[in-house]
C-alpha cells in the first residue's frame, strides 16, 4: 500500500563540477600557501642581518646589501608567481633554490669571519628547499647542486684540508637525498590527491544523476499511475462538448441556428467548462511531472492543496468521497510548492491504492492547522485497512513497498520524506485508533510573508469542511 526513504539527498551542487577546476582550485590554493612562505622567507633573510652583526661585531653594509637583495627576489618570485603559467612557475622555483646557497656564500665572504657558523646552514638548503617547492625536483635538485659547490670553494677559500671538504661535501649530499626524495614523494601524494578528488567527484556527479533520475522516475510512475483517471476525466467533458457540437450543426439552417438564443449562451457555457476541464487537467499533469525546484520563498498551502486534489481526483473519485478543511488563513510554509504538490499527491494516490476494494464507504480526510511554533501542520487520513505494523518501521526506506510488484517503486514515501526534511520539516506515519492509516507533515513558516492570493470562490472562507469528491 505505502512505499518506501532516501538514500542521499542528492545536494551535490549539480553535479556539473569539473574534473580541471578541481585540480586548478588546489594549484591555486598551493600558490598561495607558498606566497605566504616566500613572504615569510624575505622576513628571516634580512632579519638574518642580527647574526651577521653579532658574528662580525660589527655592522657589514656588504651583508646588509645582499640581504636586501635577497629579501627583494622573493617578494618578486611571489609576485610573479600570481600570474605566471606553470612551466615558467618551474622555472622561477629552480632559480630561487639555486641562487638560496649562493647568497649564504656571498655572505659568507663579505663578512670575512674564519669558521662563520652561517656556512652551516648550507646542510639545511636542500631539506628547506623541499619544504618549500616540493612539487619541483629539479629545484630541489639544483639547490643540492649549488650547496654543495658554494660550501666546497668556502672551505678551500679557507684552506681547509681536503678531508673537511670531503666531510661537509657529504653531509651536504645526504640532506639532499632527503630533500629529493621528499620532493619527490610528496609529488607522488599530490598527485594521488588530486586523483582521489577527481574519482570522489565522478562519483558524487553520477549520484546526483541518479538522484535526479529517482526522482523522475518515481513522478513519471505517479503520472502513469493517473494515467487512467485522466482518460477518463477527459472523456467525460470531451463527450458532452461533442455531443453539444453535434447538436449545434443539426439546428444550422440557412438563416443561422434554430436554437433561442438563451439556450445556444447555455450550449457555449456549457462547452467552456468542459473544456476548461480539460485545460486544468493537462496543466496539473504538465506542472506536477516537469522537473525542477522553486524557491520557498513561501509556499501557499491552501493553492498547493486544491492542485494536489485536483490532480489526484482523477484516482480518487473512483473510490472514495474526499473531505477537506483548511483553517484559514494559514500562514506561508517554507518549501517549494512543486515538492509539497509532489508529497501530497503521493499520499492521496497511496490513499487511493489503500482504498481500492475497500469496504463502503471509503473516506479520504485532508486537514491543515496553524502550530503554536507559527507552522502548518498537514494530515491526510482514511478508514482503509491501515498499516501493518512491520511495515511501519520500513514505510520510509527507499525501495521498500506492501504493493504488488509493477504497483510501486518503493520510492514515493522515500522521496516525500526526503523533500519535505530538505526545508526543515518533518513527515511521520500512524494508524488511526478508528481504523486506516494518518499522515502528517509539519511544515515550518516561511522567513518572509508572502502575498496573499486572490480569494477562490470554491474555497471555504472559514476553514468549514469542504466535499470535493
Amino acid at each position: 500500500m505505502r512505499e518506501g526513504r532516501p538514500v542521499a539527498d542528492g545536494s551535490v551542487a549539480d553535479g556539473s563540477v569539473a574534473d580541471g577546476s578541481v585540480d586548478d582550485a588546489v594549484l591555486a590554493e598551493q600558490r598561495r600557501q607558498r606566497g605566504r612562505g616566500f613572504v615569510l622567507c624575505a622576513a628571516v633573510a634580512l632579519g638574518a642581518l642580527a647574526l651577521d652583526v653579532l658574528i662580525a661585531q660589527r655592522m657589514v653594509w656588504a651583508a646588509l646589501g645582499l640581504r636586501l637583495l635577497w629579501a627583494a627576489q622573493f617578494l618578486a618570485a611571489r609576485a610573479l608567481l600570481q600570474r605566471t603559467r606553470e612551466r615558467h612557475e618551474r622555472a622561477v622555483h629552480a632559480g630561487l633554490a639555486a641562487s638560496a646557497p649562493i647568497f649564504i656564500g656571498a655572505v659568507v665572504w663579505v663578512t670575512g669571519v674564519p669558521d662563520n657558523p652561517i656556512l652551516y646552514w648550507l646542510v639545511a638548503m636542500p631539506p628547506t628547499a623541499a619544504v618549500f617547492v616540493h612539487q619541483h625536483v629539479r629545484a630541489v635538485l639544483a639547490n643540492a647542486a649549488a650547496s654543495v659547490g658554494v660550501g666546497a670553494l668556502l672551505l678551500l677559500h679557507e684552506g681547509r684540508s681536503a678531508r673537511e671538504v670531503l666531510v661537509l661535501a657529504l653531509l651536504l649530499a645526504s640532506s639532499s637525498v632527503v630533500g629529493v626524495a621528499g620532493s619527490f614523494f610528496f609529488r607522488r601524494a599530490r598527485d594521488a590527491e588530486l586523483s582521489s578528488n577527481r574519482a570522489r567527484l565522478a562519483a558524487l556527479q553520477e549520484l546526483a544523476t541518479s538522484e535526479r533520475r529517482r526522482a523522475e522516475s518515481e513522478r513519471l510512475a505517479v503520472v502513469g499511475r493517473l494515467a487512467a483517471g485522466v482518460a477518463h476525466e477527459v472523456n467525460n467533458p470531451l463527450a458532452f462538448v461533442t455531443a453539444n457540437l453535434h447538436c449545434l450543426q443539426r439546428d444550422l439552417g440557412p438563416k443561422g441556428l434554430a436554437l433561442p438564443a438563451d439556450e445556444q449562451r447555455e450550449v457555449l457555457a456549457e462547452m467552456g467548462v468542459g473544456l476548461e476541464r480539460i485545460r486544468l487537467i493537462v496543466s496539473d499533469l504538465r506542472t506536477f511531472a516537469r522537473e525542477g525546484e522553486e524557491e520557498p520563498a513561501g509556499c501557499d498551502v491552501a493553492r498547493v492543496v486544491e492542485e494536489a486534489l485536483r490532480i489526484a481526483s482523477v484516482r480518487l473519485r473512483r473510490v472514495a468521497q474526499v473531505d477537506c478543511a483548511l483553517a484559514a488563513p494559514l500562514p506561508p510554509a517554507a518549501i517549494a510548492p512543486g515538492r509539497l504538490s509532489q508529497v501530497l499527491v503521493n499520499l492521496l494516490m497511496n490513499a487511493a491504492d489503500a482504498l481500492e476494494g475497500a469496504r463502503a464507504p471509503a473516506r479520504v480526510w485532508v486537514s491543515a492547522r496553524v502550530l503554536p511554533t507559527g507552522g502548518v501542520e498537514l494530515c491526510v487520513e482514511d478508514n482503509g485497512p491501515g498499516l501493518p505494523p512491520a511495515a511501519l518501521e520500513r514505510l520510509f526506506e527507499p525501495f521498500f513497498t506492501t504493493k504488488a510488484p509493477g504497483r510501486g517503486t518503493g520510492l514515493g514515501l522515500a522521496l516525500s520524506r526526503e523533500y519535505v526534511e530538505r526545508y526543515g520539516g518533518s513527515l511521520h506515519a500512524e494508524n488511526r485508533a478508528e481504523g486506516g492509516a494518518r499522515f502528517t507533515l509539519l511544515l515550518p513558516r516561511a522567513a518572509a510573508a508572502a502575498p496573499e492570493p486572490p480569494a477562490d470562490a470554491d474555497a471555504p472562507a472559514d476553514g468549514t469542511p469542504r466535499l470535493l469528491a
